[in-house]
């Protein structure tokens, strides 16, 4: 027997394609009865509430997976928003050289959507500190001029990057 459960449709346009649209994740944190997927901490500063991964004393990353039921698909499409927390710093290899290359490691300071097993990149969503060119560009967005920082092979060019300034309440990526 299988179970069945209920799937929210999107027939209208959605990222420049019409129709058939199928919801695999929602999580609205600015809705205080949400709380974060298992293994996520909690962030809270002035009234917004945002998902991340624990403290430690060096980089780590956590992740959650939100299968398709079987639903085949031929798109992703999809919203993101972050807030930046302490100092983050893109993709910079002075504090993760043993994942920098690794899908499977804390390669950046941001969310990476991936799909499948093993994980097939989809898009990376960079956070960093600073807006300027900082420190001969190792802390800045790959693409800011005179940065330094240069994406991982499986990431590329399909990447957005921001910097909040170490403002948690300035919303990333939007």
């Amino acid at each position: 027997a299988t179970g069945t459960y209920s799937t929210y449709c999107n027939m209208g346009t959605l990222c420049g394609s019409g129709g058939g649209w199928t919801r695999l994740a929602y999580l609205d944190m600015s809705d205080a009865t949400q709380n974060c997927p298992s293994g996520f901490r909690l962030y809270q500063s002035g009234g917004v509430r945002a998902c991340g991964r624990p403290v430690t004393s060096s980089g780590s990353c956590v992740s959650v997976q939100f299968p398709s039921n079987g639903i085949s698909y031929s798109q992703i499409c999809g919203r993101v928003f972050g807030h930046s927390y302490e100092t983050p710093d893109a993709v910079n290899t002075e504090f993760a050289t043993n994942n920098h290359n690794n899908i499977n490691g804390d390669y950046v300071d941001g969310i990476s959507i991936t799909r499948g097993s093993p994980r097939q990149h989809v898009w990376t969503l960079i956070a960093t500190g600073v807006d300027t060119l900082f420190k001969g560009g190792i802390y800045n967005c790959p693409c800011t001029n005179g940065s330094t920082q240069v994406t991982q092979s499986f990431v590329g060019s399909h990447y957005f990057c921001e910097g909040a300034g170490g403002n948690f309440n300035d919303v990333l990526w939007d």
